[in-house]
């Protein structure tokens, strides 16, 4: 299924006005709670899959690679 999806993917890129965003998510460890000029901490949404948000605390998870893919016409604000 995954390698499925990755051609998919690939597939997409090709097409013309798309551009690859990517972004990595690791587990929360002690420390990044912990230090004081920590103030934001982006996780996933565990009910619904690569949907990342920008929180304060967020449970540890799984580590994840998000992929997203959006048009030409996305401004640095949808981007981010």
């Amino acid at each position: 299924m995954t390698l499925l999806r990755e051609k998919n993917i690939n597939e997409l890129f090709k097409l013309k006005d798309y551009n690859r965003v990517s972004g990595r998510v690791r587990p929360l460890i002690k420390e990044d709670i912990s230090v004081s000029h920590a103030k934001d901490i982006v996780c996933l949404d565990q009910n619904d899959g690569g949907v990342l948000h920008h929180l304060k605390l967020c449970e540890k998870g799984a580590y994840q690679i998000i992929r997203r893919i959006f048009s030409g016409r996305s401004t640095e604000t949808i981007v981010m």
